[in-house]
């Protein structure tokens, strides 16, 4: 058994007052919305705020909470806390306010570097005071990847920060590689470590702490369950912000996998796990 205590999701929405929900792998994959998560959802608005917390930096939370809109989900702008609005916090701020910044990815990122400030968004890696990783690119990804291999090679001291740790998502056809493993790659080639936001950093805990004050919400760490297909995450945000797990097991990461060796690999237990976030 994978569950430290045998429970239904309708428990865990019954016994919470605030929910952080991870968005791909827990409320759709590629498949489109997880069936009955809709209803999952509504049932865990009624109890206290839901919040959207996703390392998706691809799009702006304007943009995501549009597209959560075309599928019945109400969710609010201000209710999706992604990685890449963590650009705002002091410690990664002062690399991109006033500065030239050369984004990897695509412009529906680009609201996140005016939100915090940066001077203009450049065409060319030359141009570059910092680089910024948002997403994955289809245009000529392996030529784009060199070049910009090369210059950070050429420029050691030029910040590269990647705003979605994650290395793979649920696809159609199994798991499929994000810009996370793109950043990885570059900073084993480069032999130097790049600058990471987002789950399961703690500059994500800070990010959820920063944004909950920020729209004035009293956090109950207490009353908070947190959902979400990656055990990592869990584990890290159960340490910076000592909130309840719940683990999906069955729409996202852990799919298939050997649960207890996964438990295993990251030496904690969550608190709870379901197969989906679902209600029929």
């Amino acid at each position: 058994m994978t569950d430290k205590l045998p429970i239904t999701l309708d428990a865990i929405i019954e016994k919470h007052r605030c929910f952080f929900l991870d968005a791909s792998g827990v409320l759709y994959t590629d498949h489109g919305p997880v069936p009955g998560s809709l209803k999952a959802y509504r049932a865990a608005k009624a109890q206290g705020p839901v919040f959207i917390t996703t390392n998706n930096s691809y799009c702006d939370p304007s943009i995501i909470s549009d597209k959560f809109h075309k599928v019945g989900f109400e969710v609010a702008p201000e209710q999706v806390i992604s990685s890449g609005s963590g650009l705002c916090l002091p410690e990664l701020n002062k690399l991109i306010r006033g500065r030239d910044v050369w984004v990897f990815g695509y412009d529906t990122s680009h609201q996140y570097l005016h939100d915090a400030g940066c001077k203009s968004i450049v065409p060319a890696i030359e141009e570059a005071q910092t680089i910024v990783m948002m997403s994955t690119i289809k245009e000529s990804p392996e030529q784009v990847f060199q070049s910009l291999k090369a210059y950070c090679k050429e420029h050691p001291t030029t910040p590269v920060i990647c705003c979605n740790p994650d290395r793979f998502v649920q696809g159609k056809e199994g798991l499929h590689p994000v810009v996370g493993s793109v950043a990885e790659r570059l900073e084993k080639e480069l032999d130097r470590p790049l600058i990471w936001v987002g789950k399961p950093h703690a500059n994500y805990g800070r990010l959820i702490r920063w944004m909950l004050t920020e729209q004035g919400v009293t956090f109950q760490p207490e009353e908070t369950c947190f959902l979400d297909d990656n055990i990592e995450n869990l584990t890290a945000l159960k340490q910076q912000l000592g909130v309840t797990t719940c683990w999906v097991t069955e729409t996202g990461l852990a799919k298939g996998k050997d649960q207890d060796a996964l438990i295993a690999e990251v030496g904690v237990r969550p608190d709870y796990s379901i197969p989906a976030f679902g209600l029929e």
